[in-house]
């Protein structure tokens, strides 16, 4: 039994992906969505996990589902943040692909994408999971913009290997833009704290990465587009991070050369 864990997730693009994923690799699978609220976390989610083969966590459930699980691995430790579960040796691990999921990104959209300097916005799970991709990218500085300036410290000490800092006084290079936050996305479309940043300080040839895929060509996609940005999508994430977990999910089956721009096809990306 596979399928999404979250609340208010109606909207989730999440089973049409998996299943054309397992679609494509000549594979059925039955993905289910569950849509737990708060209140009945604790009570359900026991129940739910003793059934499962593997699973992804949204919103907001990421960092609540991992006293549930068997083993915690390396990458979901240092997010605090769980977007995978699956089964190994009758054990329920819990890990974070969003990290997979935004190197594969930033090297399929953006092929010197260490030549560019990060600006995020954000300091949750999603945040996270970016500045991990980064430090594994080996880029060494990048500016955390967030209300929290507490839980910026936190992760300044979080992220050692990564130099977190402000907005810089001058951009001396072209500039990575990192949307980690909700804001712009489908509960939160306000968006002008990242429109203010954007207007003043844009370059030409800088990109605009949005991990918010709903909805596609969103206002603030379309805002930073106006600017002459490139705009990458968060669907690129969203997909990559989703083959991670079929991964984990089916090790045995052979996963090199899968067609990726067919699975856009198949989903009606492109």
């Amino acid at each position: 039994m596979y399928g999404i864990i979250g609340n208010e997730i109606s909207y989730s693009a999440s089973p049409r992906i998996h299943q054309s994923i397992a679609k494509l690799h000549k594979r059925k699978i039955n993905y289910s969505l569950w849509d737990i609220s708060p209140a009945a976390f604790s009570e359900k989610i026991p129940k739910l996990i003793t059934r499962l083969q593997g699973a992804n966590v949204t919103t907001p459930y990421k960092s609540q589902i991992l006293p549930f699980l068997n083993f915690i691995s390396d990458e979901a430790r240092m997010t605090e943040s769980c977007n995978t579960i699956y089964r190994h040796n009758n054990q329920l691990i819990g890990t974070n692909t969003d990290i997979a999921g935004v190197i594969a990104t930033l090297k399929s959209q953006i092929p010197d994408a260490q030549q560019f300097y990060p600006i995020i916005f954000g300091s949750g799970g999603a945040a996270r999971a970016v500045l991990q991709a980064l430090t594994n990218l080996e880029i060494k500085e990048a500016s955390l913009l967030s209300r929290g300036g507490k839980i910026i410290s936190w992760l300044k000490t979080k992220f050692p290997k990564i130099e977190l800092n402000g907005l810089p006084d001058k951009f001396h290079r072209q500039t990575l833009w990192i949307n980690a936050s909700p804001l712009g996305g489908p509960k939160n479309p306000e968006f002008t704290l990242i429109r203010e940043h954007l207007e003043r300080f844009n370059q030409p040839g800088d990109y605009f990465f949005d991990l918010n895929y709903q909805p596609k060509n969103n206002p603030l996609q379309s805002y930073a587009d106006s600017l002459k940005m490139t705009v990458i999508n968060g669907w690129h994430m969203l997909i990559y991070q989703a083959l991670a977990a079929h991964q984990l999910w089916f090790p045995n089956e052979d996963w090199n050369n899968f067609p990726v721009q067919n699975l856009m096809k198949e989903i009606n990306y492109e």
